[in-house]
């Protein structure tokens, strides 16, 4: 297996989904929109059929929205630990809400061109609010390189539950490699006293099943000449490969199933949903 893929080609990915955070008033977004995107954003946007057909059911409200307000969700709701690990964090603003509880280490972790420029957005905000937060942290590490136990470790309490989150990550790789990334992560979660990863995958048969995703999933491919994978073909298989890197216990939530809750403005139907959040314990 080669270990040297290219991660940084995930990060335009960062600045678009920015915008759609922005787009969405999710809390603290506003901070890490590049204008350079917005054409770029808006155009993958356009070219969804979805947009065309009902604005409220473009890329940004059934496929970006439910992940992002389900991790949140979950992390407020089910998982109030006190140390959370956000790896390839980009652009994403949580690290900044999360970390307004003194009481929370919040840690983000990303490759060192993308956490260098997030690490100074997030500092030049504090500086001009005159805010301190020193339980926000930020650390260079690649998923594949780096032992995590080792390069994130030092910052934990190991004698705490830990959280860990990707999001937005899990559809760039193929199996074998997000098998490295998860076996990775369970040992950072073994390395604490236990706890839980939260990420999404979008399976093969959800995505067959809406004629806009196809089309999305196509331009973005042009567009940002990137490669999308759907080895993981529904909840059944994905349950079994997280158990095959040593996860003890997996949950399967569909965000649409829990919309109210999550106050998504998606009017698609849970069967037509295409995220599916696992929550992977380690105990």
């Amino acid at each position: 297996m080669d270990n040297k893929i290219d991660s940084s080609k995930i990060s335009p990915t960062a600045h678009i989904t920015a915008h759609a955070w922005d787009m969405l008033g999710i809390s603290n977004a506003q901070y890490f929109v590049d204008p350079n995107f917005k054409f770029l954003f808006n155009i993958l946007r356009f070219l969804g059929v979805a947009y065309l057909a009902n604005k409220k059911n473009d890329y940004v409200y059934f496929m970006l929205e439910p992940r992002h307000r389900a991790i949140d969700y979950f992390l407020f709701s089910k998982f109030p630990y006190t140390q959370i690990v956000e790896l390839a964090s980009g652009l994403s603003p949580r690290g900044m809400t999360f970390a307004e509880n003194a009481e929370m280490t919040y840690i983000e972790a990303d490759l060192p061109d993308m956490i260098k420029m997030k690490k100074e957005k997030v500092e030049q905000v504090y500086k001009d609010k005159k805010i301190k937060r020193p339980n926000h942290k930020f650390i260079s590490a690649d998923i594949f390189a780096d032992n995590l136990v080792d390069k994130i470790g030092p910052l934990l309490d190991k004698n705490e539950k830990l959280v860990v989150i990707t999001e937005g990550l899990t559809i760039y790789y193929d199996m074998e490699h997000l098998k490295q990334i998860f076996t990775n992560i369970r040992q950072l979660l073994k390395s604490c006293a236990g706890g839980v990863y939260i990420t999404e995958i979008y399976h093969e048969e959800d995505m067959k099943r809406n004629v806009f995703n196809n089309a999305i999933m196509s331009n973005a491919v042009k567009l940002l000449k990137t490669k999308f994978y759907l080895d993981i073909d529904n909840k059944a298989e994905g349950e079994e490969f997280f158990k095959s890197c040593g996860f003890d216990f997996i949950e399967t939530i569909n965000p649409l199933e829990v919309s109210k809750q999550l106050g998504l403005k998606s009017k698609v139907p849970p069967e037509k949903g295409v995220a599916t959040i696992y929550l992977a314990h380690v105990f």
